[in-house]
């Protein structure tokens, strides 16, 4: 049997106590006026609603003392503007290092990721692939020449700074104030 001792601790150290509390309450203690955990040690009824809400309230304040405010833009990780590999030959991590080196963001946008990948094509060269989160927004085949990977690289960085400018501006427009309202007319 578990004392009434052991009881009051585990009920002041945690929620769970309360749990076991009412556990023992439905198991033992309704239609009763004592609940016996031991054969020494017996509580009222009364008593446990108000041992209860004192444990509670302990438990609420040291909870709200733990907490500490954050806005909601402080609440999640953003691991936006990362620009991810998946290539697979040396001509597509060529691609990509000179993609990555000559990357600049736009200055408002933060929140994407732009992924690099490659697929093998029949033929001369490969197939490059850039994502940003997840749309396709550029496709073409790749030569081993590296003046050719260095203009493809030029033509795909411009592509998808106009396209994060683009998403940026329409990203605006919805949030205005004419999209805003109830939605009934």
């Amino acid at each position: 049997m578990i004392s009434l001792g052991k009881m009051r601790k585990t009920l002041k150290t945690s929620g769970i106590g309360v749990i076991l509390l009412l556990f023992f309450l439905l198991n033992n203690g309704f239609g009763q006026n004592t609940i016996k955990i031991s054969n020494k040690d017996t509580t009222t009824l009364n008593d446990i609603p108000e041992q209860v809400e004192s444990i509670m309230q302990k438990y609420k304040a040291r909870k709200s003392q733990k907490e500490i405010s954050l806005d909601e833009e402080d609440k999640s990780i953003d691991l936006g503007g990362l620009i991810i590999d998946e290539t697979i030959s040396k001509v597509g991590q060529d691609f990509y290092r000179y993609f990555n080196n000559q990357w600049n963001a736009p200055g408002t946008s933060k929140n994407f990721n732009i992924y690099i990948s490659e697929k093998p094509t029949p033929g001369m060269g490969n197939m490059i692939i850039i994502k940003i989160n997840y749309e396709e927004i550029f496709k073409n085949r790749i030569s081993p020449q590296q003046q050719i990977i260095e203009s493809l690289v030029e033509y795909a960085i411009n592509q998808s700074q106009q396209y994060i400018m683009n998403y940026e501006k329409i990203k605006k427009q919805l949030e205005g104030e004419d999209m805003s309202g109830t939605g009934i007319y």
